[in-house]
């Protein structure tokens, strides 16, 4: 069992791997097997500087907890029998031969602005790749398939960002988009009904329709929380996304979104309490967990508490449904609002749900100056 491996074991896997020359690195962090089971590809970017290096480290370690899932498996059922090998996640995309060409001569459609036929054409070839494996990929199934296909395509890699934000946002909506269909899947109607008990227990006990209620009062709240909500890079990602709305309706819908995602900022508190983007709540409190860097555009939207999902997407949910269902489980399960979030909490009980007039005199004065 990989996470039972001391340092050495561990360094003798990177021989193996083809990555013996980041050893020193490896046994200066005191990396165990423990700790390599748990690495994330966050980490292993500062483990590896070079790209092709992450990702040949993370396909490997992906095949070892593959493998280290699998023999736990075999043992469990048939302890006699021996274990198959597995055989090796590939992150290569096959692609159709006229793909392949555009790519090679660094066809100038893949650099421009708007959606045309070439960039169509490699976001079809990537979902096929990754649809052969799964509906619902992973974040590190999604990084290591763009990795890959940068490194055999560098022309491709984006100025800004991680390098690949645009390729991997478009992929993502390709999948949701793709996963619509399937909403009658067992999982997804059990959270559904999950959900919508815990949305009917809120207006059973303050009689506070959750959903409607954030809808209606932060969209009367929203153009001026937006209009006054500090300068920073998130509010310039939500400007930056309303702009680029289609209609009228979906410009409001995002309104919502964007002071919900704002609202800490006002109190200078810390959001990841009430939100994180591609990582784990920091806090066992409620959390909306987001996929992307860009919570507007997130195409897959979850709710934890104290590690547990309550809600999982199911190509429906946004930012707005996730906040209803997260503060109704802070009042039906009478959980204590973390103090990194108090303010913002407050701000939403007084003002949008009605449900106490005593809040602390900032919650106060911001209210006040939306009038």
């Amino acid at each position: 069992m990989a996470h039972l491996w001391s340092v050495s074991q561990v360094c003798e896997w990177l021989e193996e791997a083809g990555l013996g020359h980041a050893k020193d690195t490896f046994i200066e962090n005191e990396v165990d097997g423990l700790t390599l089971t748990k690495m994330t590809e966050r980490m292993s970017e500062r483990m590896f500087p070079k790209m092709k290096d992450q990702v040949q480290f993370m396909a490997a370690l992906d095949k070892l907890k593959l493998g280290d899932s699998h023999d736990a498996e075999v043992r469990a059922e048939t302890p006699v029998m021996p274990v198959s090998p597995v055989s090796p996640v590939s992150f290569d995309v096959i692609l159709p031969p006229f793909l392949n060409s555009a790519l090679s001569s660094q066809d100038p459609q893949f650099k421009s602005q708007g959606k045309n036929k070439l960039k169509n054409a490699l976001i079809q070839a990537l979902f096929d790749h990754l649809s052969q494996k799964t509906m619902y990929p992973s974040h590190t199934q999604y990084v290591l398939t763009l990795r890959s296909t940068l490194i055999r395509f560098p022309f491709l890699r984006e100025k800004y960002g991680s390098g690949y934000d645009a390729l991997l946002e478009s992929l993502r909506n390709k999948f949701k988009k793709e996963r619509r269909p399937l909403v009658n899947l067992e999982e997804v109607f059990k959270m559904k009904e999950k959900y919508s008990a815990l949305l009917g227990e809120m207006k059973r006990i303050y009689q506070i329709d959750a959903d409607k209620t954030i809808l209606t009062k932060m969209g009367e709240l929203a153009p001026k929380l937006l209009e006054k909500a500090p300068k920073g890079t998130l509010k310039d990602t939500c400007l930056q996304t309303l702009q680029s709305c289609e209609d009228e309706q979906e410009r409001k819908a995002q309104m919502v979104n964007a002071a919900i995602v704002l609202l800490p900022s006002f109190f200078k508190e810390n959001p990841a309490f009430l939100f994180v983007n591609d990582q784990e709540p920091i806090s066992p409190t409620p959390t909306i967990v987001m996929t992307g860097s860009n919570p507007l555009s997130s195409t897959e939207v979850a709710v934890k508490m104290d590690g547990c999902n309550m809600i999982l997407d199911d190509g429906s949910i946004d930012v707005s449904l996730a906040l209803a269902v997260s503060f109704s489980l802070f009042h039906v399960y009478q959980v204590h609002y973390p103090k990194p979030l108090r303010k913002t909490l407050a701000f939403l009980e007084a003002f949008v749900f009605q449900m106490k007039s005593a809040v602390p005199l900032t919650v106060q004065k911001l209210f006040n100056s939306l009038h």
